[in-house]
């Protein structure tokens, strides 16, 4: 039996591609509000994860060397290099999202002073707001507790946009004597 060029020629019809696409268009059209918002989430978390990483080590280096170490907010995490020895770094304000430093407090005055190390440097991040409650400095002890905090802290962080109704919320919780956590309740944007 002989068969036809024709038939074994087939290909795809321009009504069969474009059907393709209008499905495809479809499917992107619903799925992709849901991946910004799984972005979102994922970038909030990953800070609020960061936080807790670096109140850790904080605490953990302070126990180490047998001195304080402090974890703070800074405008300025990487001022004066671009290597986590940033010479002009400071702690100040209530802005998280601008970054931080872990620094060794030889002076035990909450602040960082020329000459005290860097240890460690959080870099700023655009898409996120992260404000604490007051502005403190998360000071640790040769025993690894928490010195000079005068109260319970909260540093909220949020994605931005932080659209209303949206999941894109964390409250990192620090308590007085130092323990750092990630409140697990889910967090709904004004």
């Amino acid at each position: 039996m002989c068969v036809s060029a024709k038939s074994r020629a087939r290909g795809v019809t321009l009504i069969e591609l474009l059907i393709t696409l209008a499905v495809l268009a479809i499917l992107v059209a619903i799925g992709f509000p849901s991946m910004q918002e799984a972005f979102r989430t994922n970038r909030v978390s990953a800070f609020s994860n960061d936080l807790l990483a670096a109140a850790a080590y904080a605490r953990s280096e302070a126990i180490r060397r047998t001195g304080e170490v402090a974890i703070c907010a800074s405008p300025d995490p990487t001022a004066g290099g671009s290597d986590a020895v940033a010479a002009a770094a400071t702690c100040s304000g209530l802005d998280w999202s601008r970054g931080w430093i872990v620094f060794v407090d030889a002076d035990r005055d909450g602040q960082r002073q020329p000459g005290e190390e860097v240890l460690r440097v959080g870099e700023p991040h655009g898409f996120l707001s992260a404000q604490g409650s007051t502005s403190f400095v998360l000071r640790y002890d040769r025993l690894g507790r928490a010195v000079g905090l005068p109260a319970a802290q909260t540093i909220d962080v949020r994605s931005i946009p932080c659209e209303a109704g949206r999941p894109a919320r964390r409250l990192v919780g620090v308590s007085l004597i130092g323990r750092v956590s990630v409140d697990s309740t889910i967090r709904f944007c004004p």
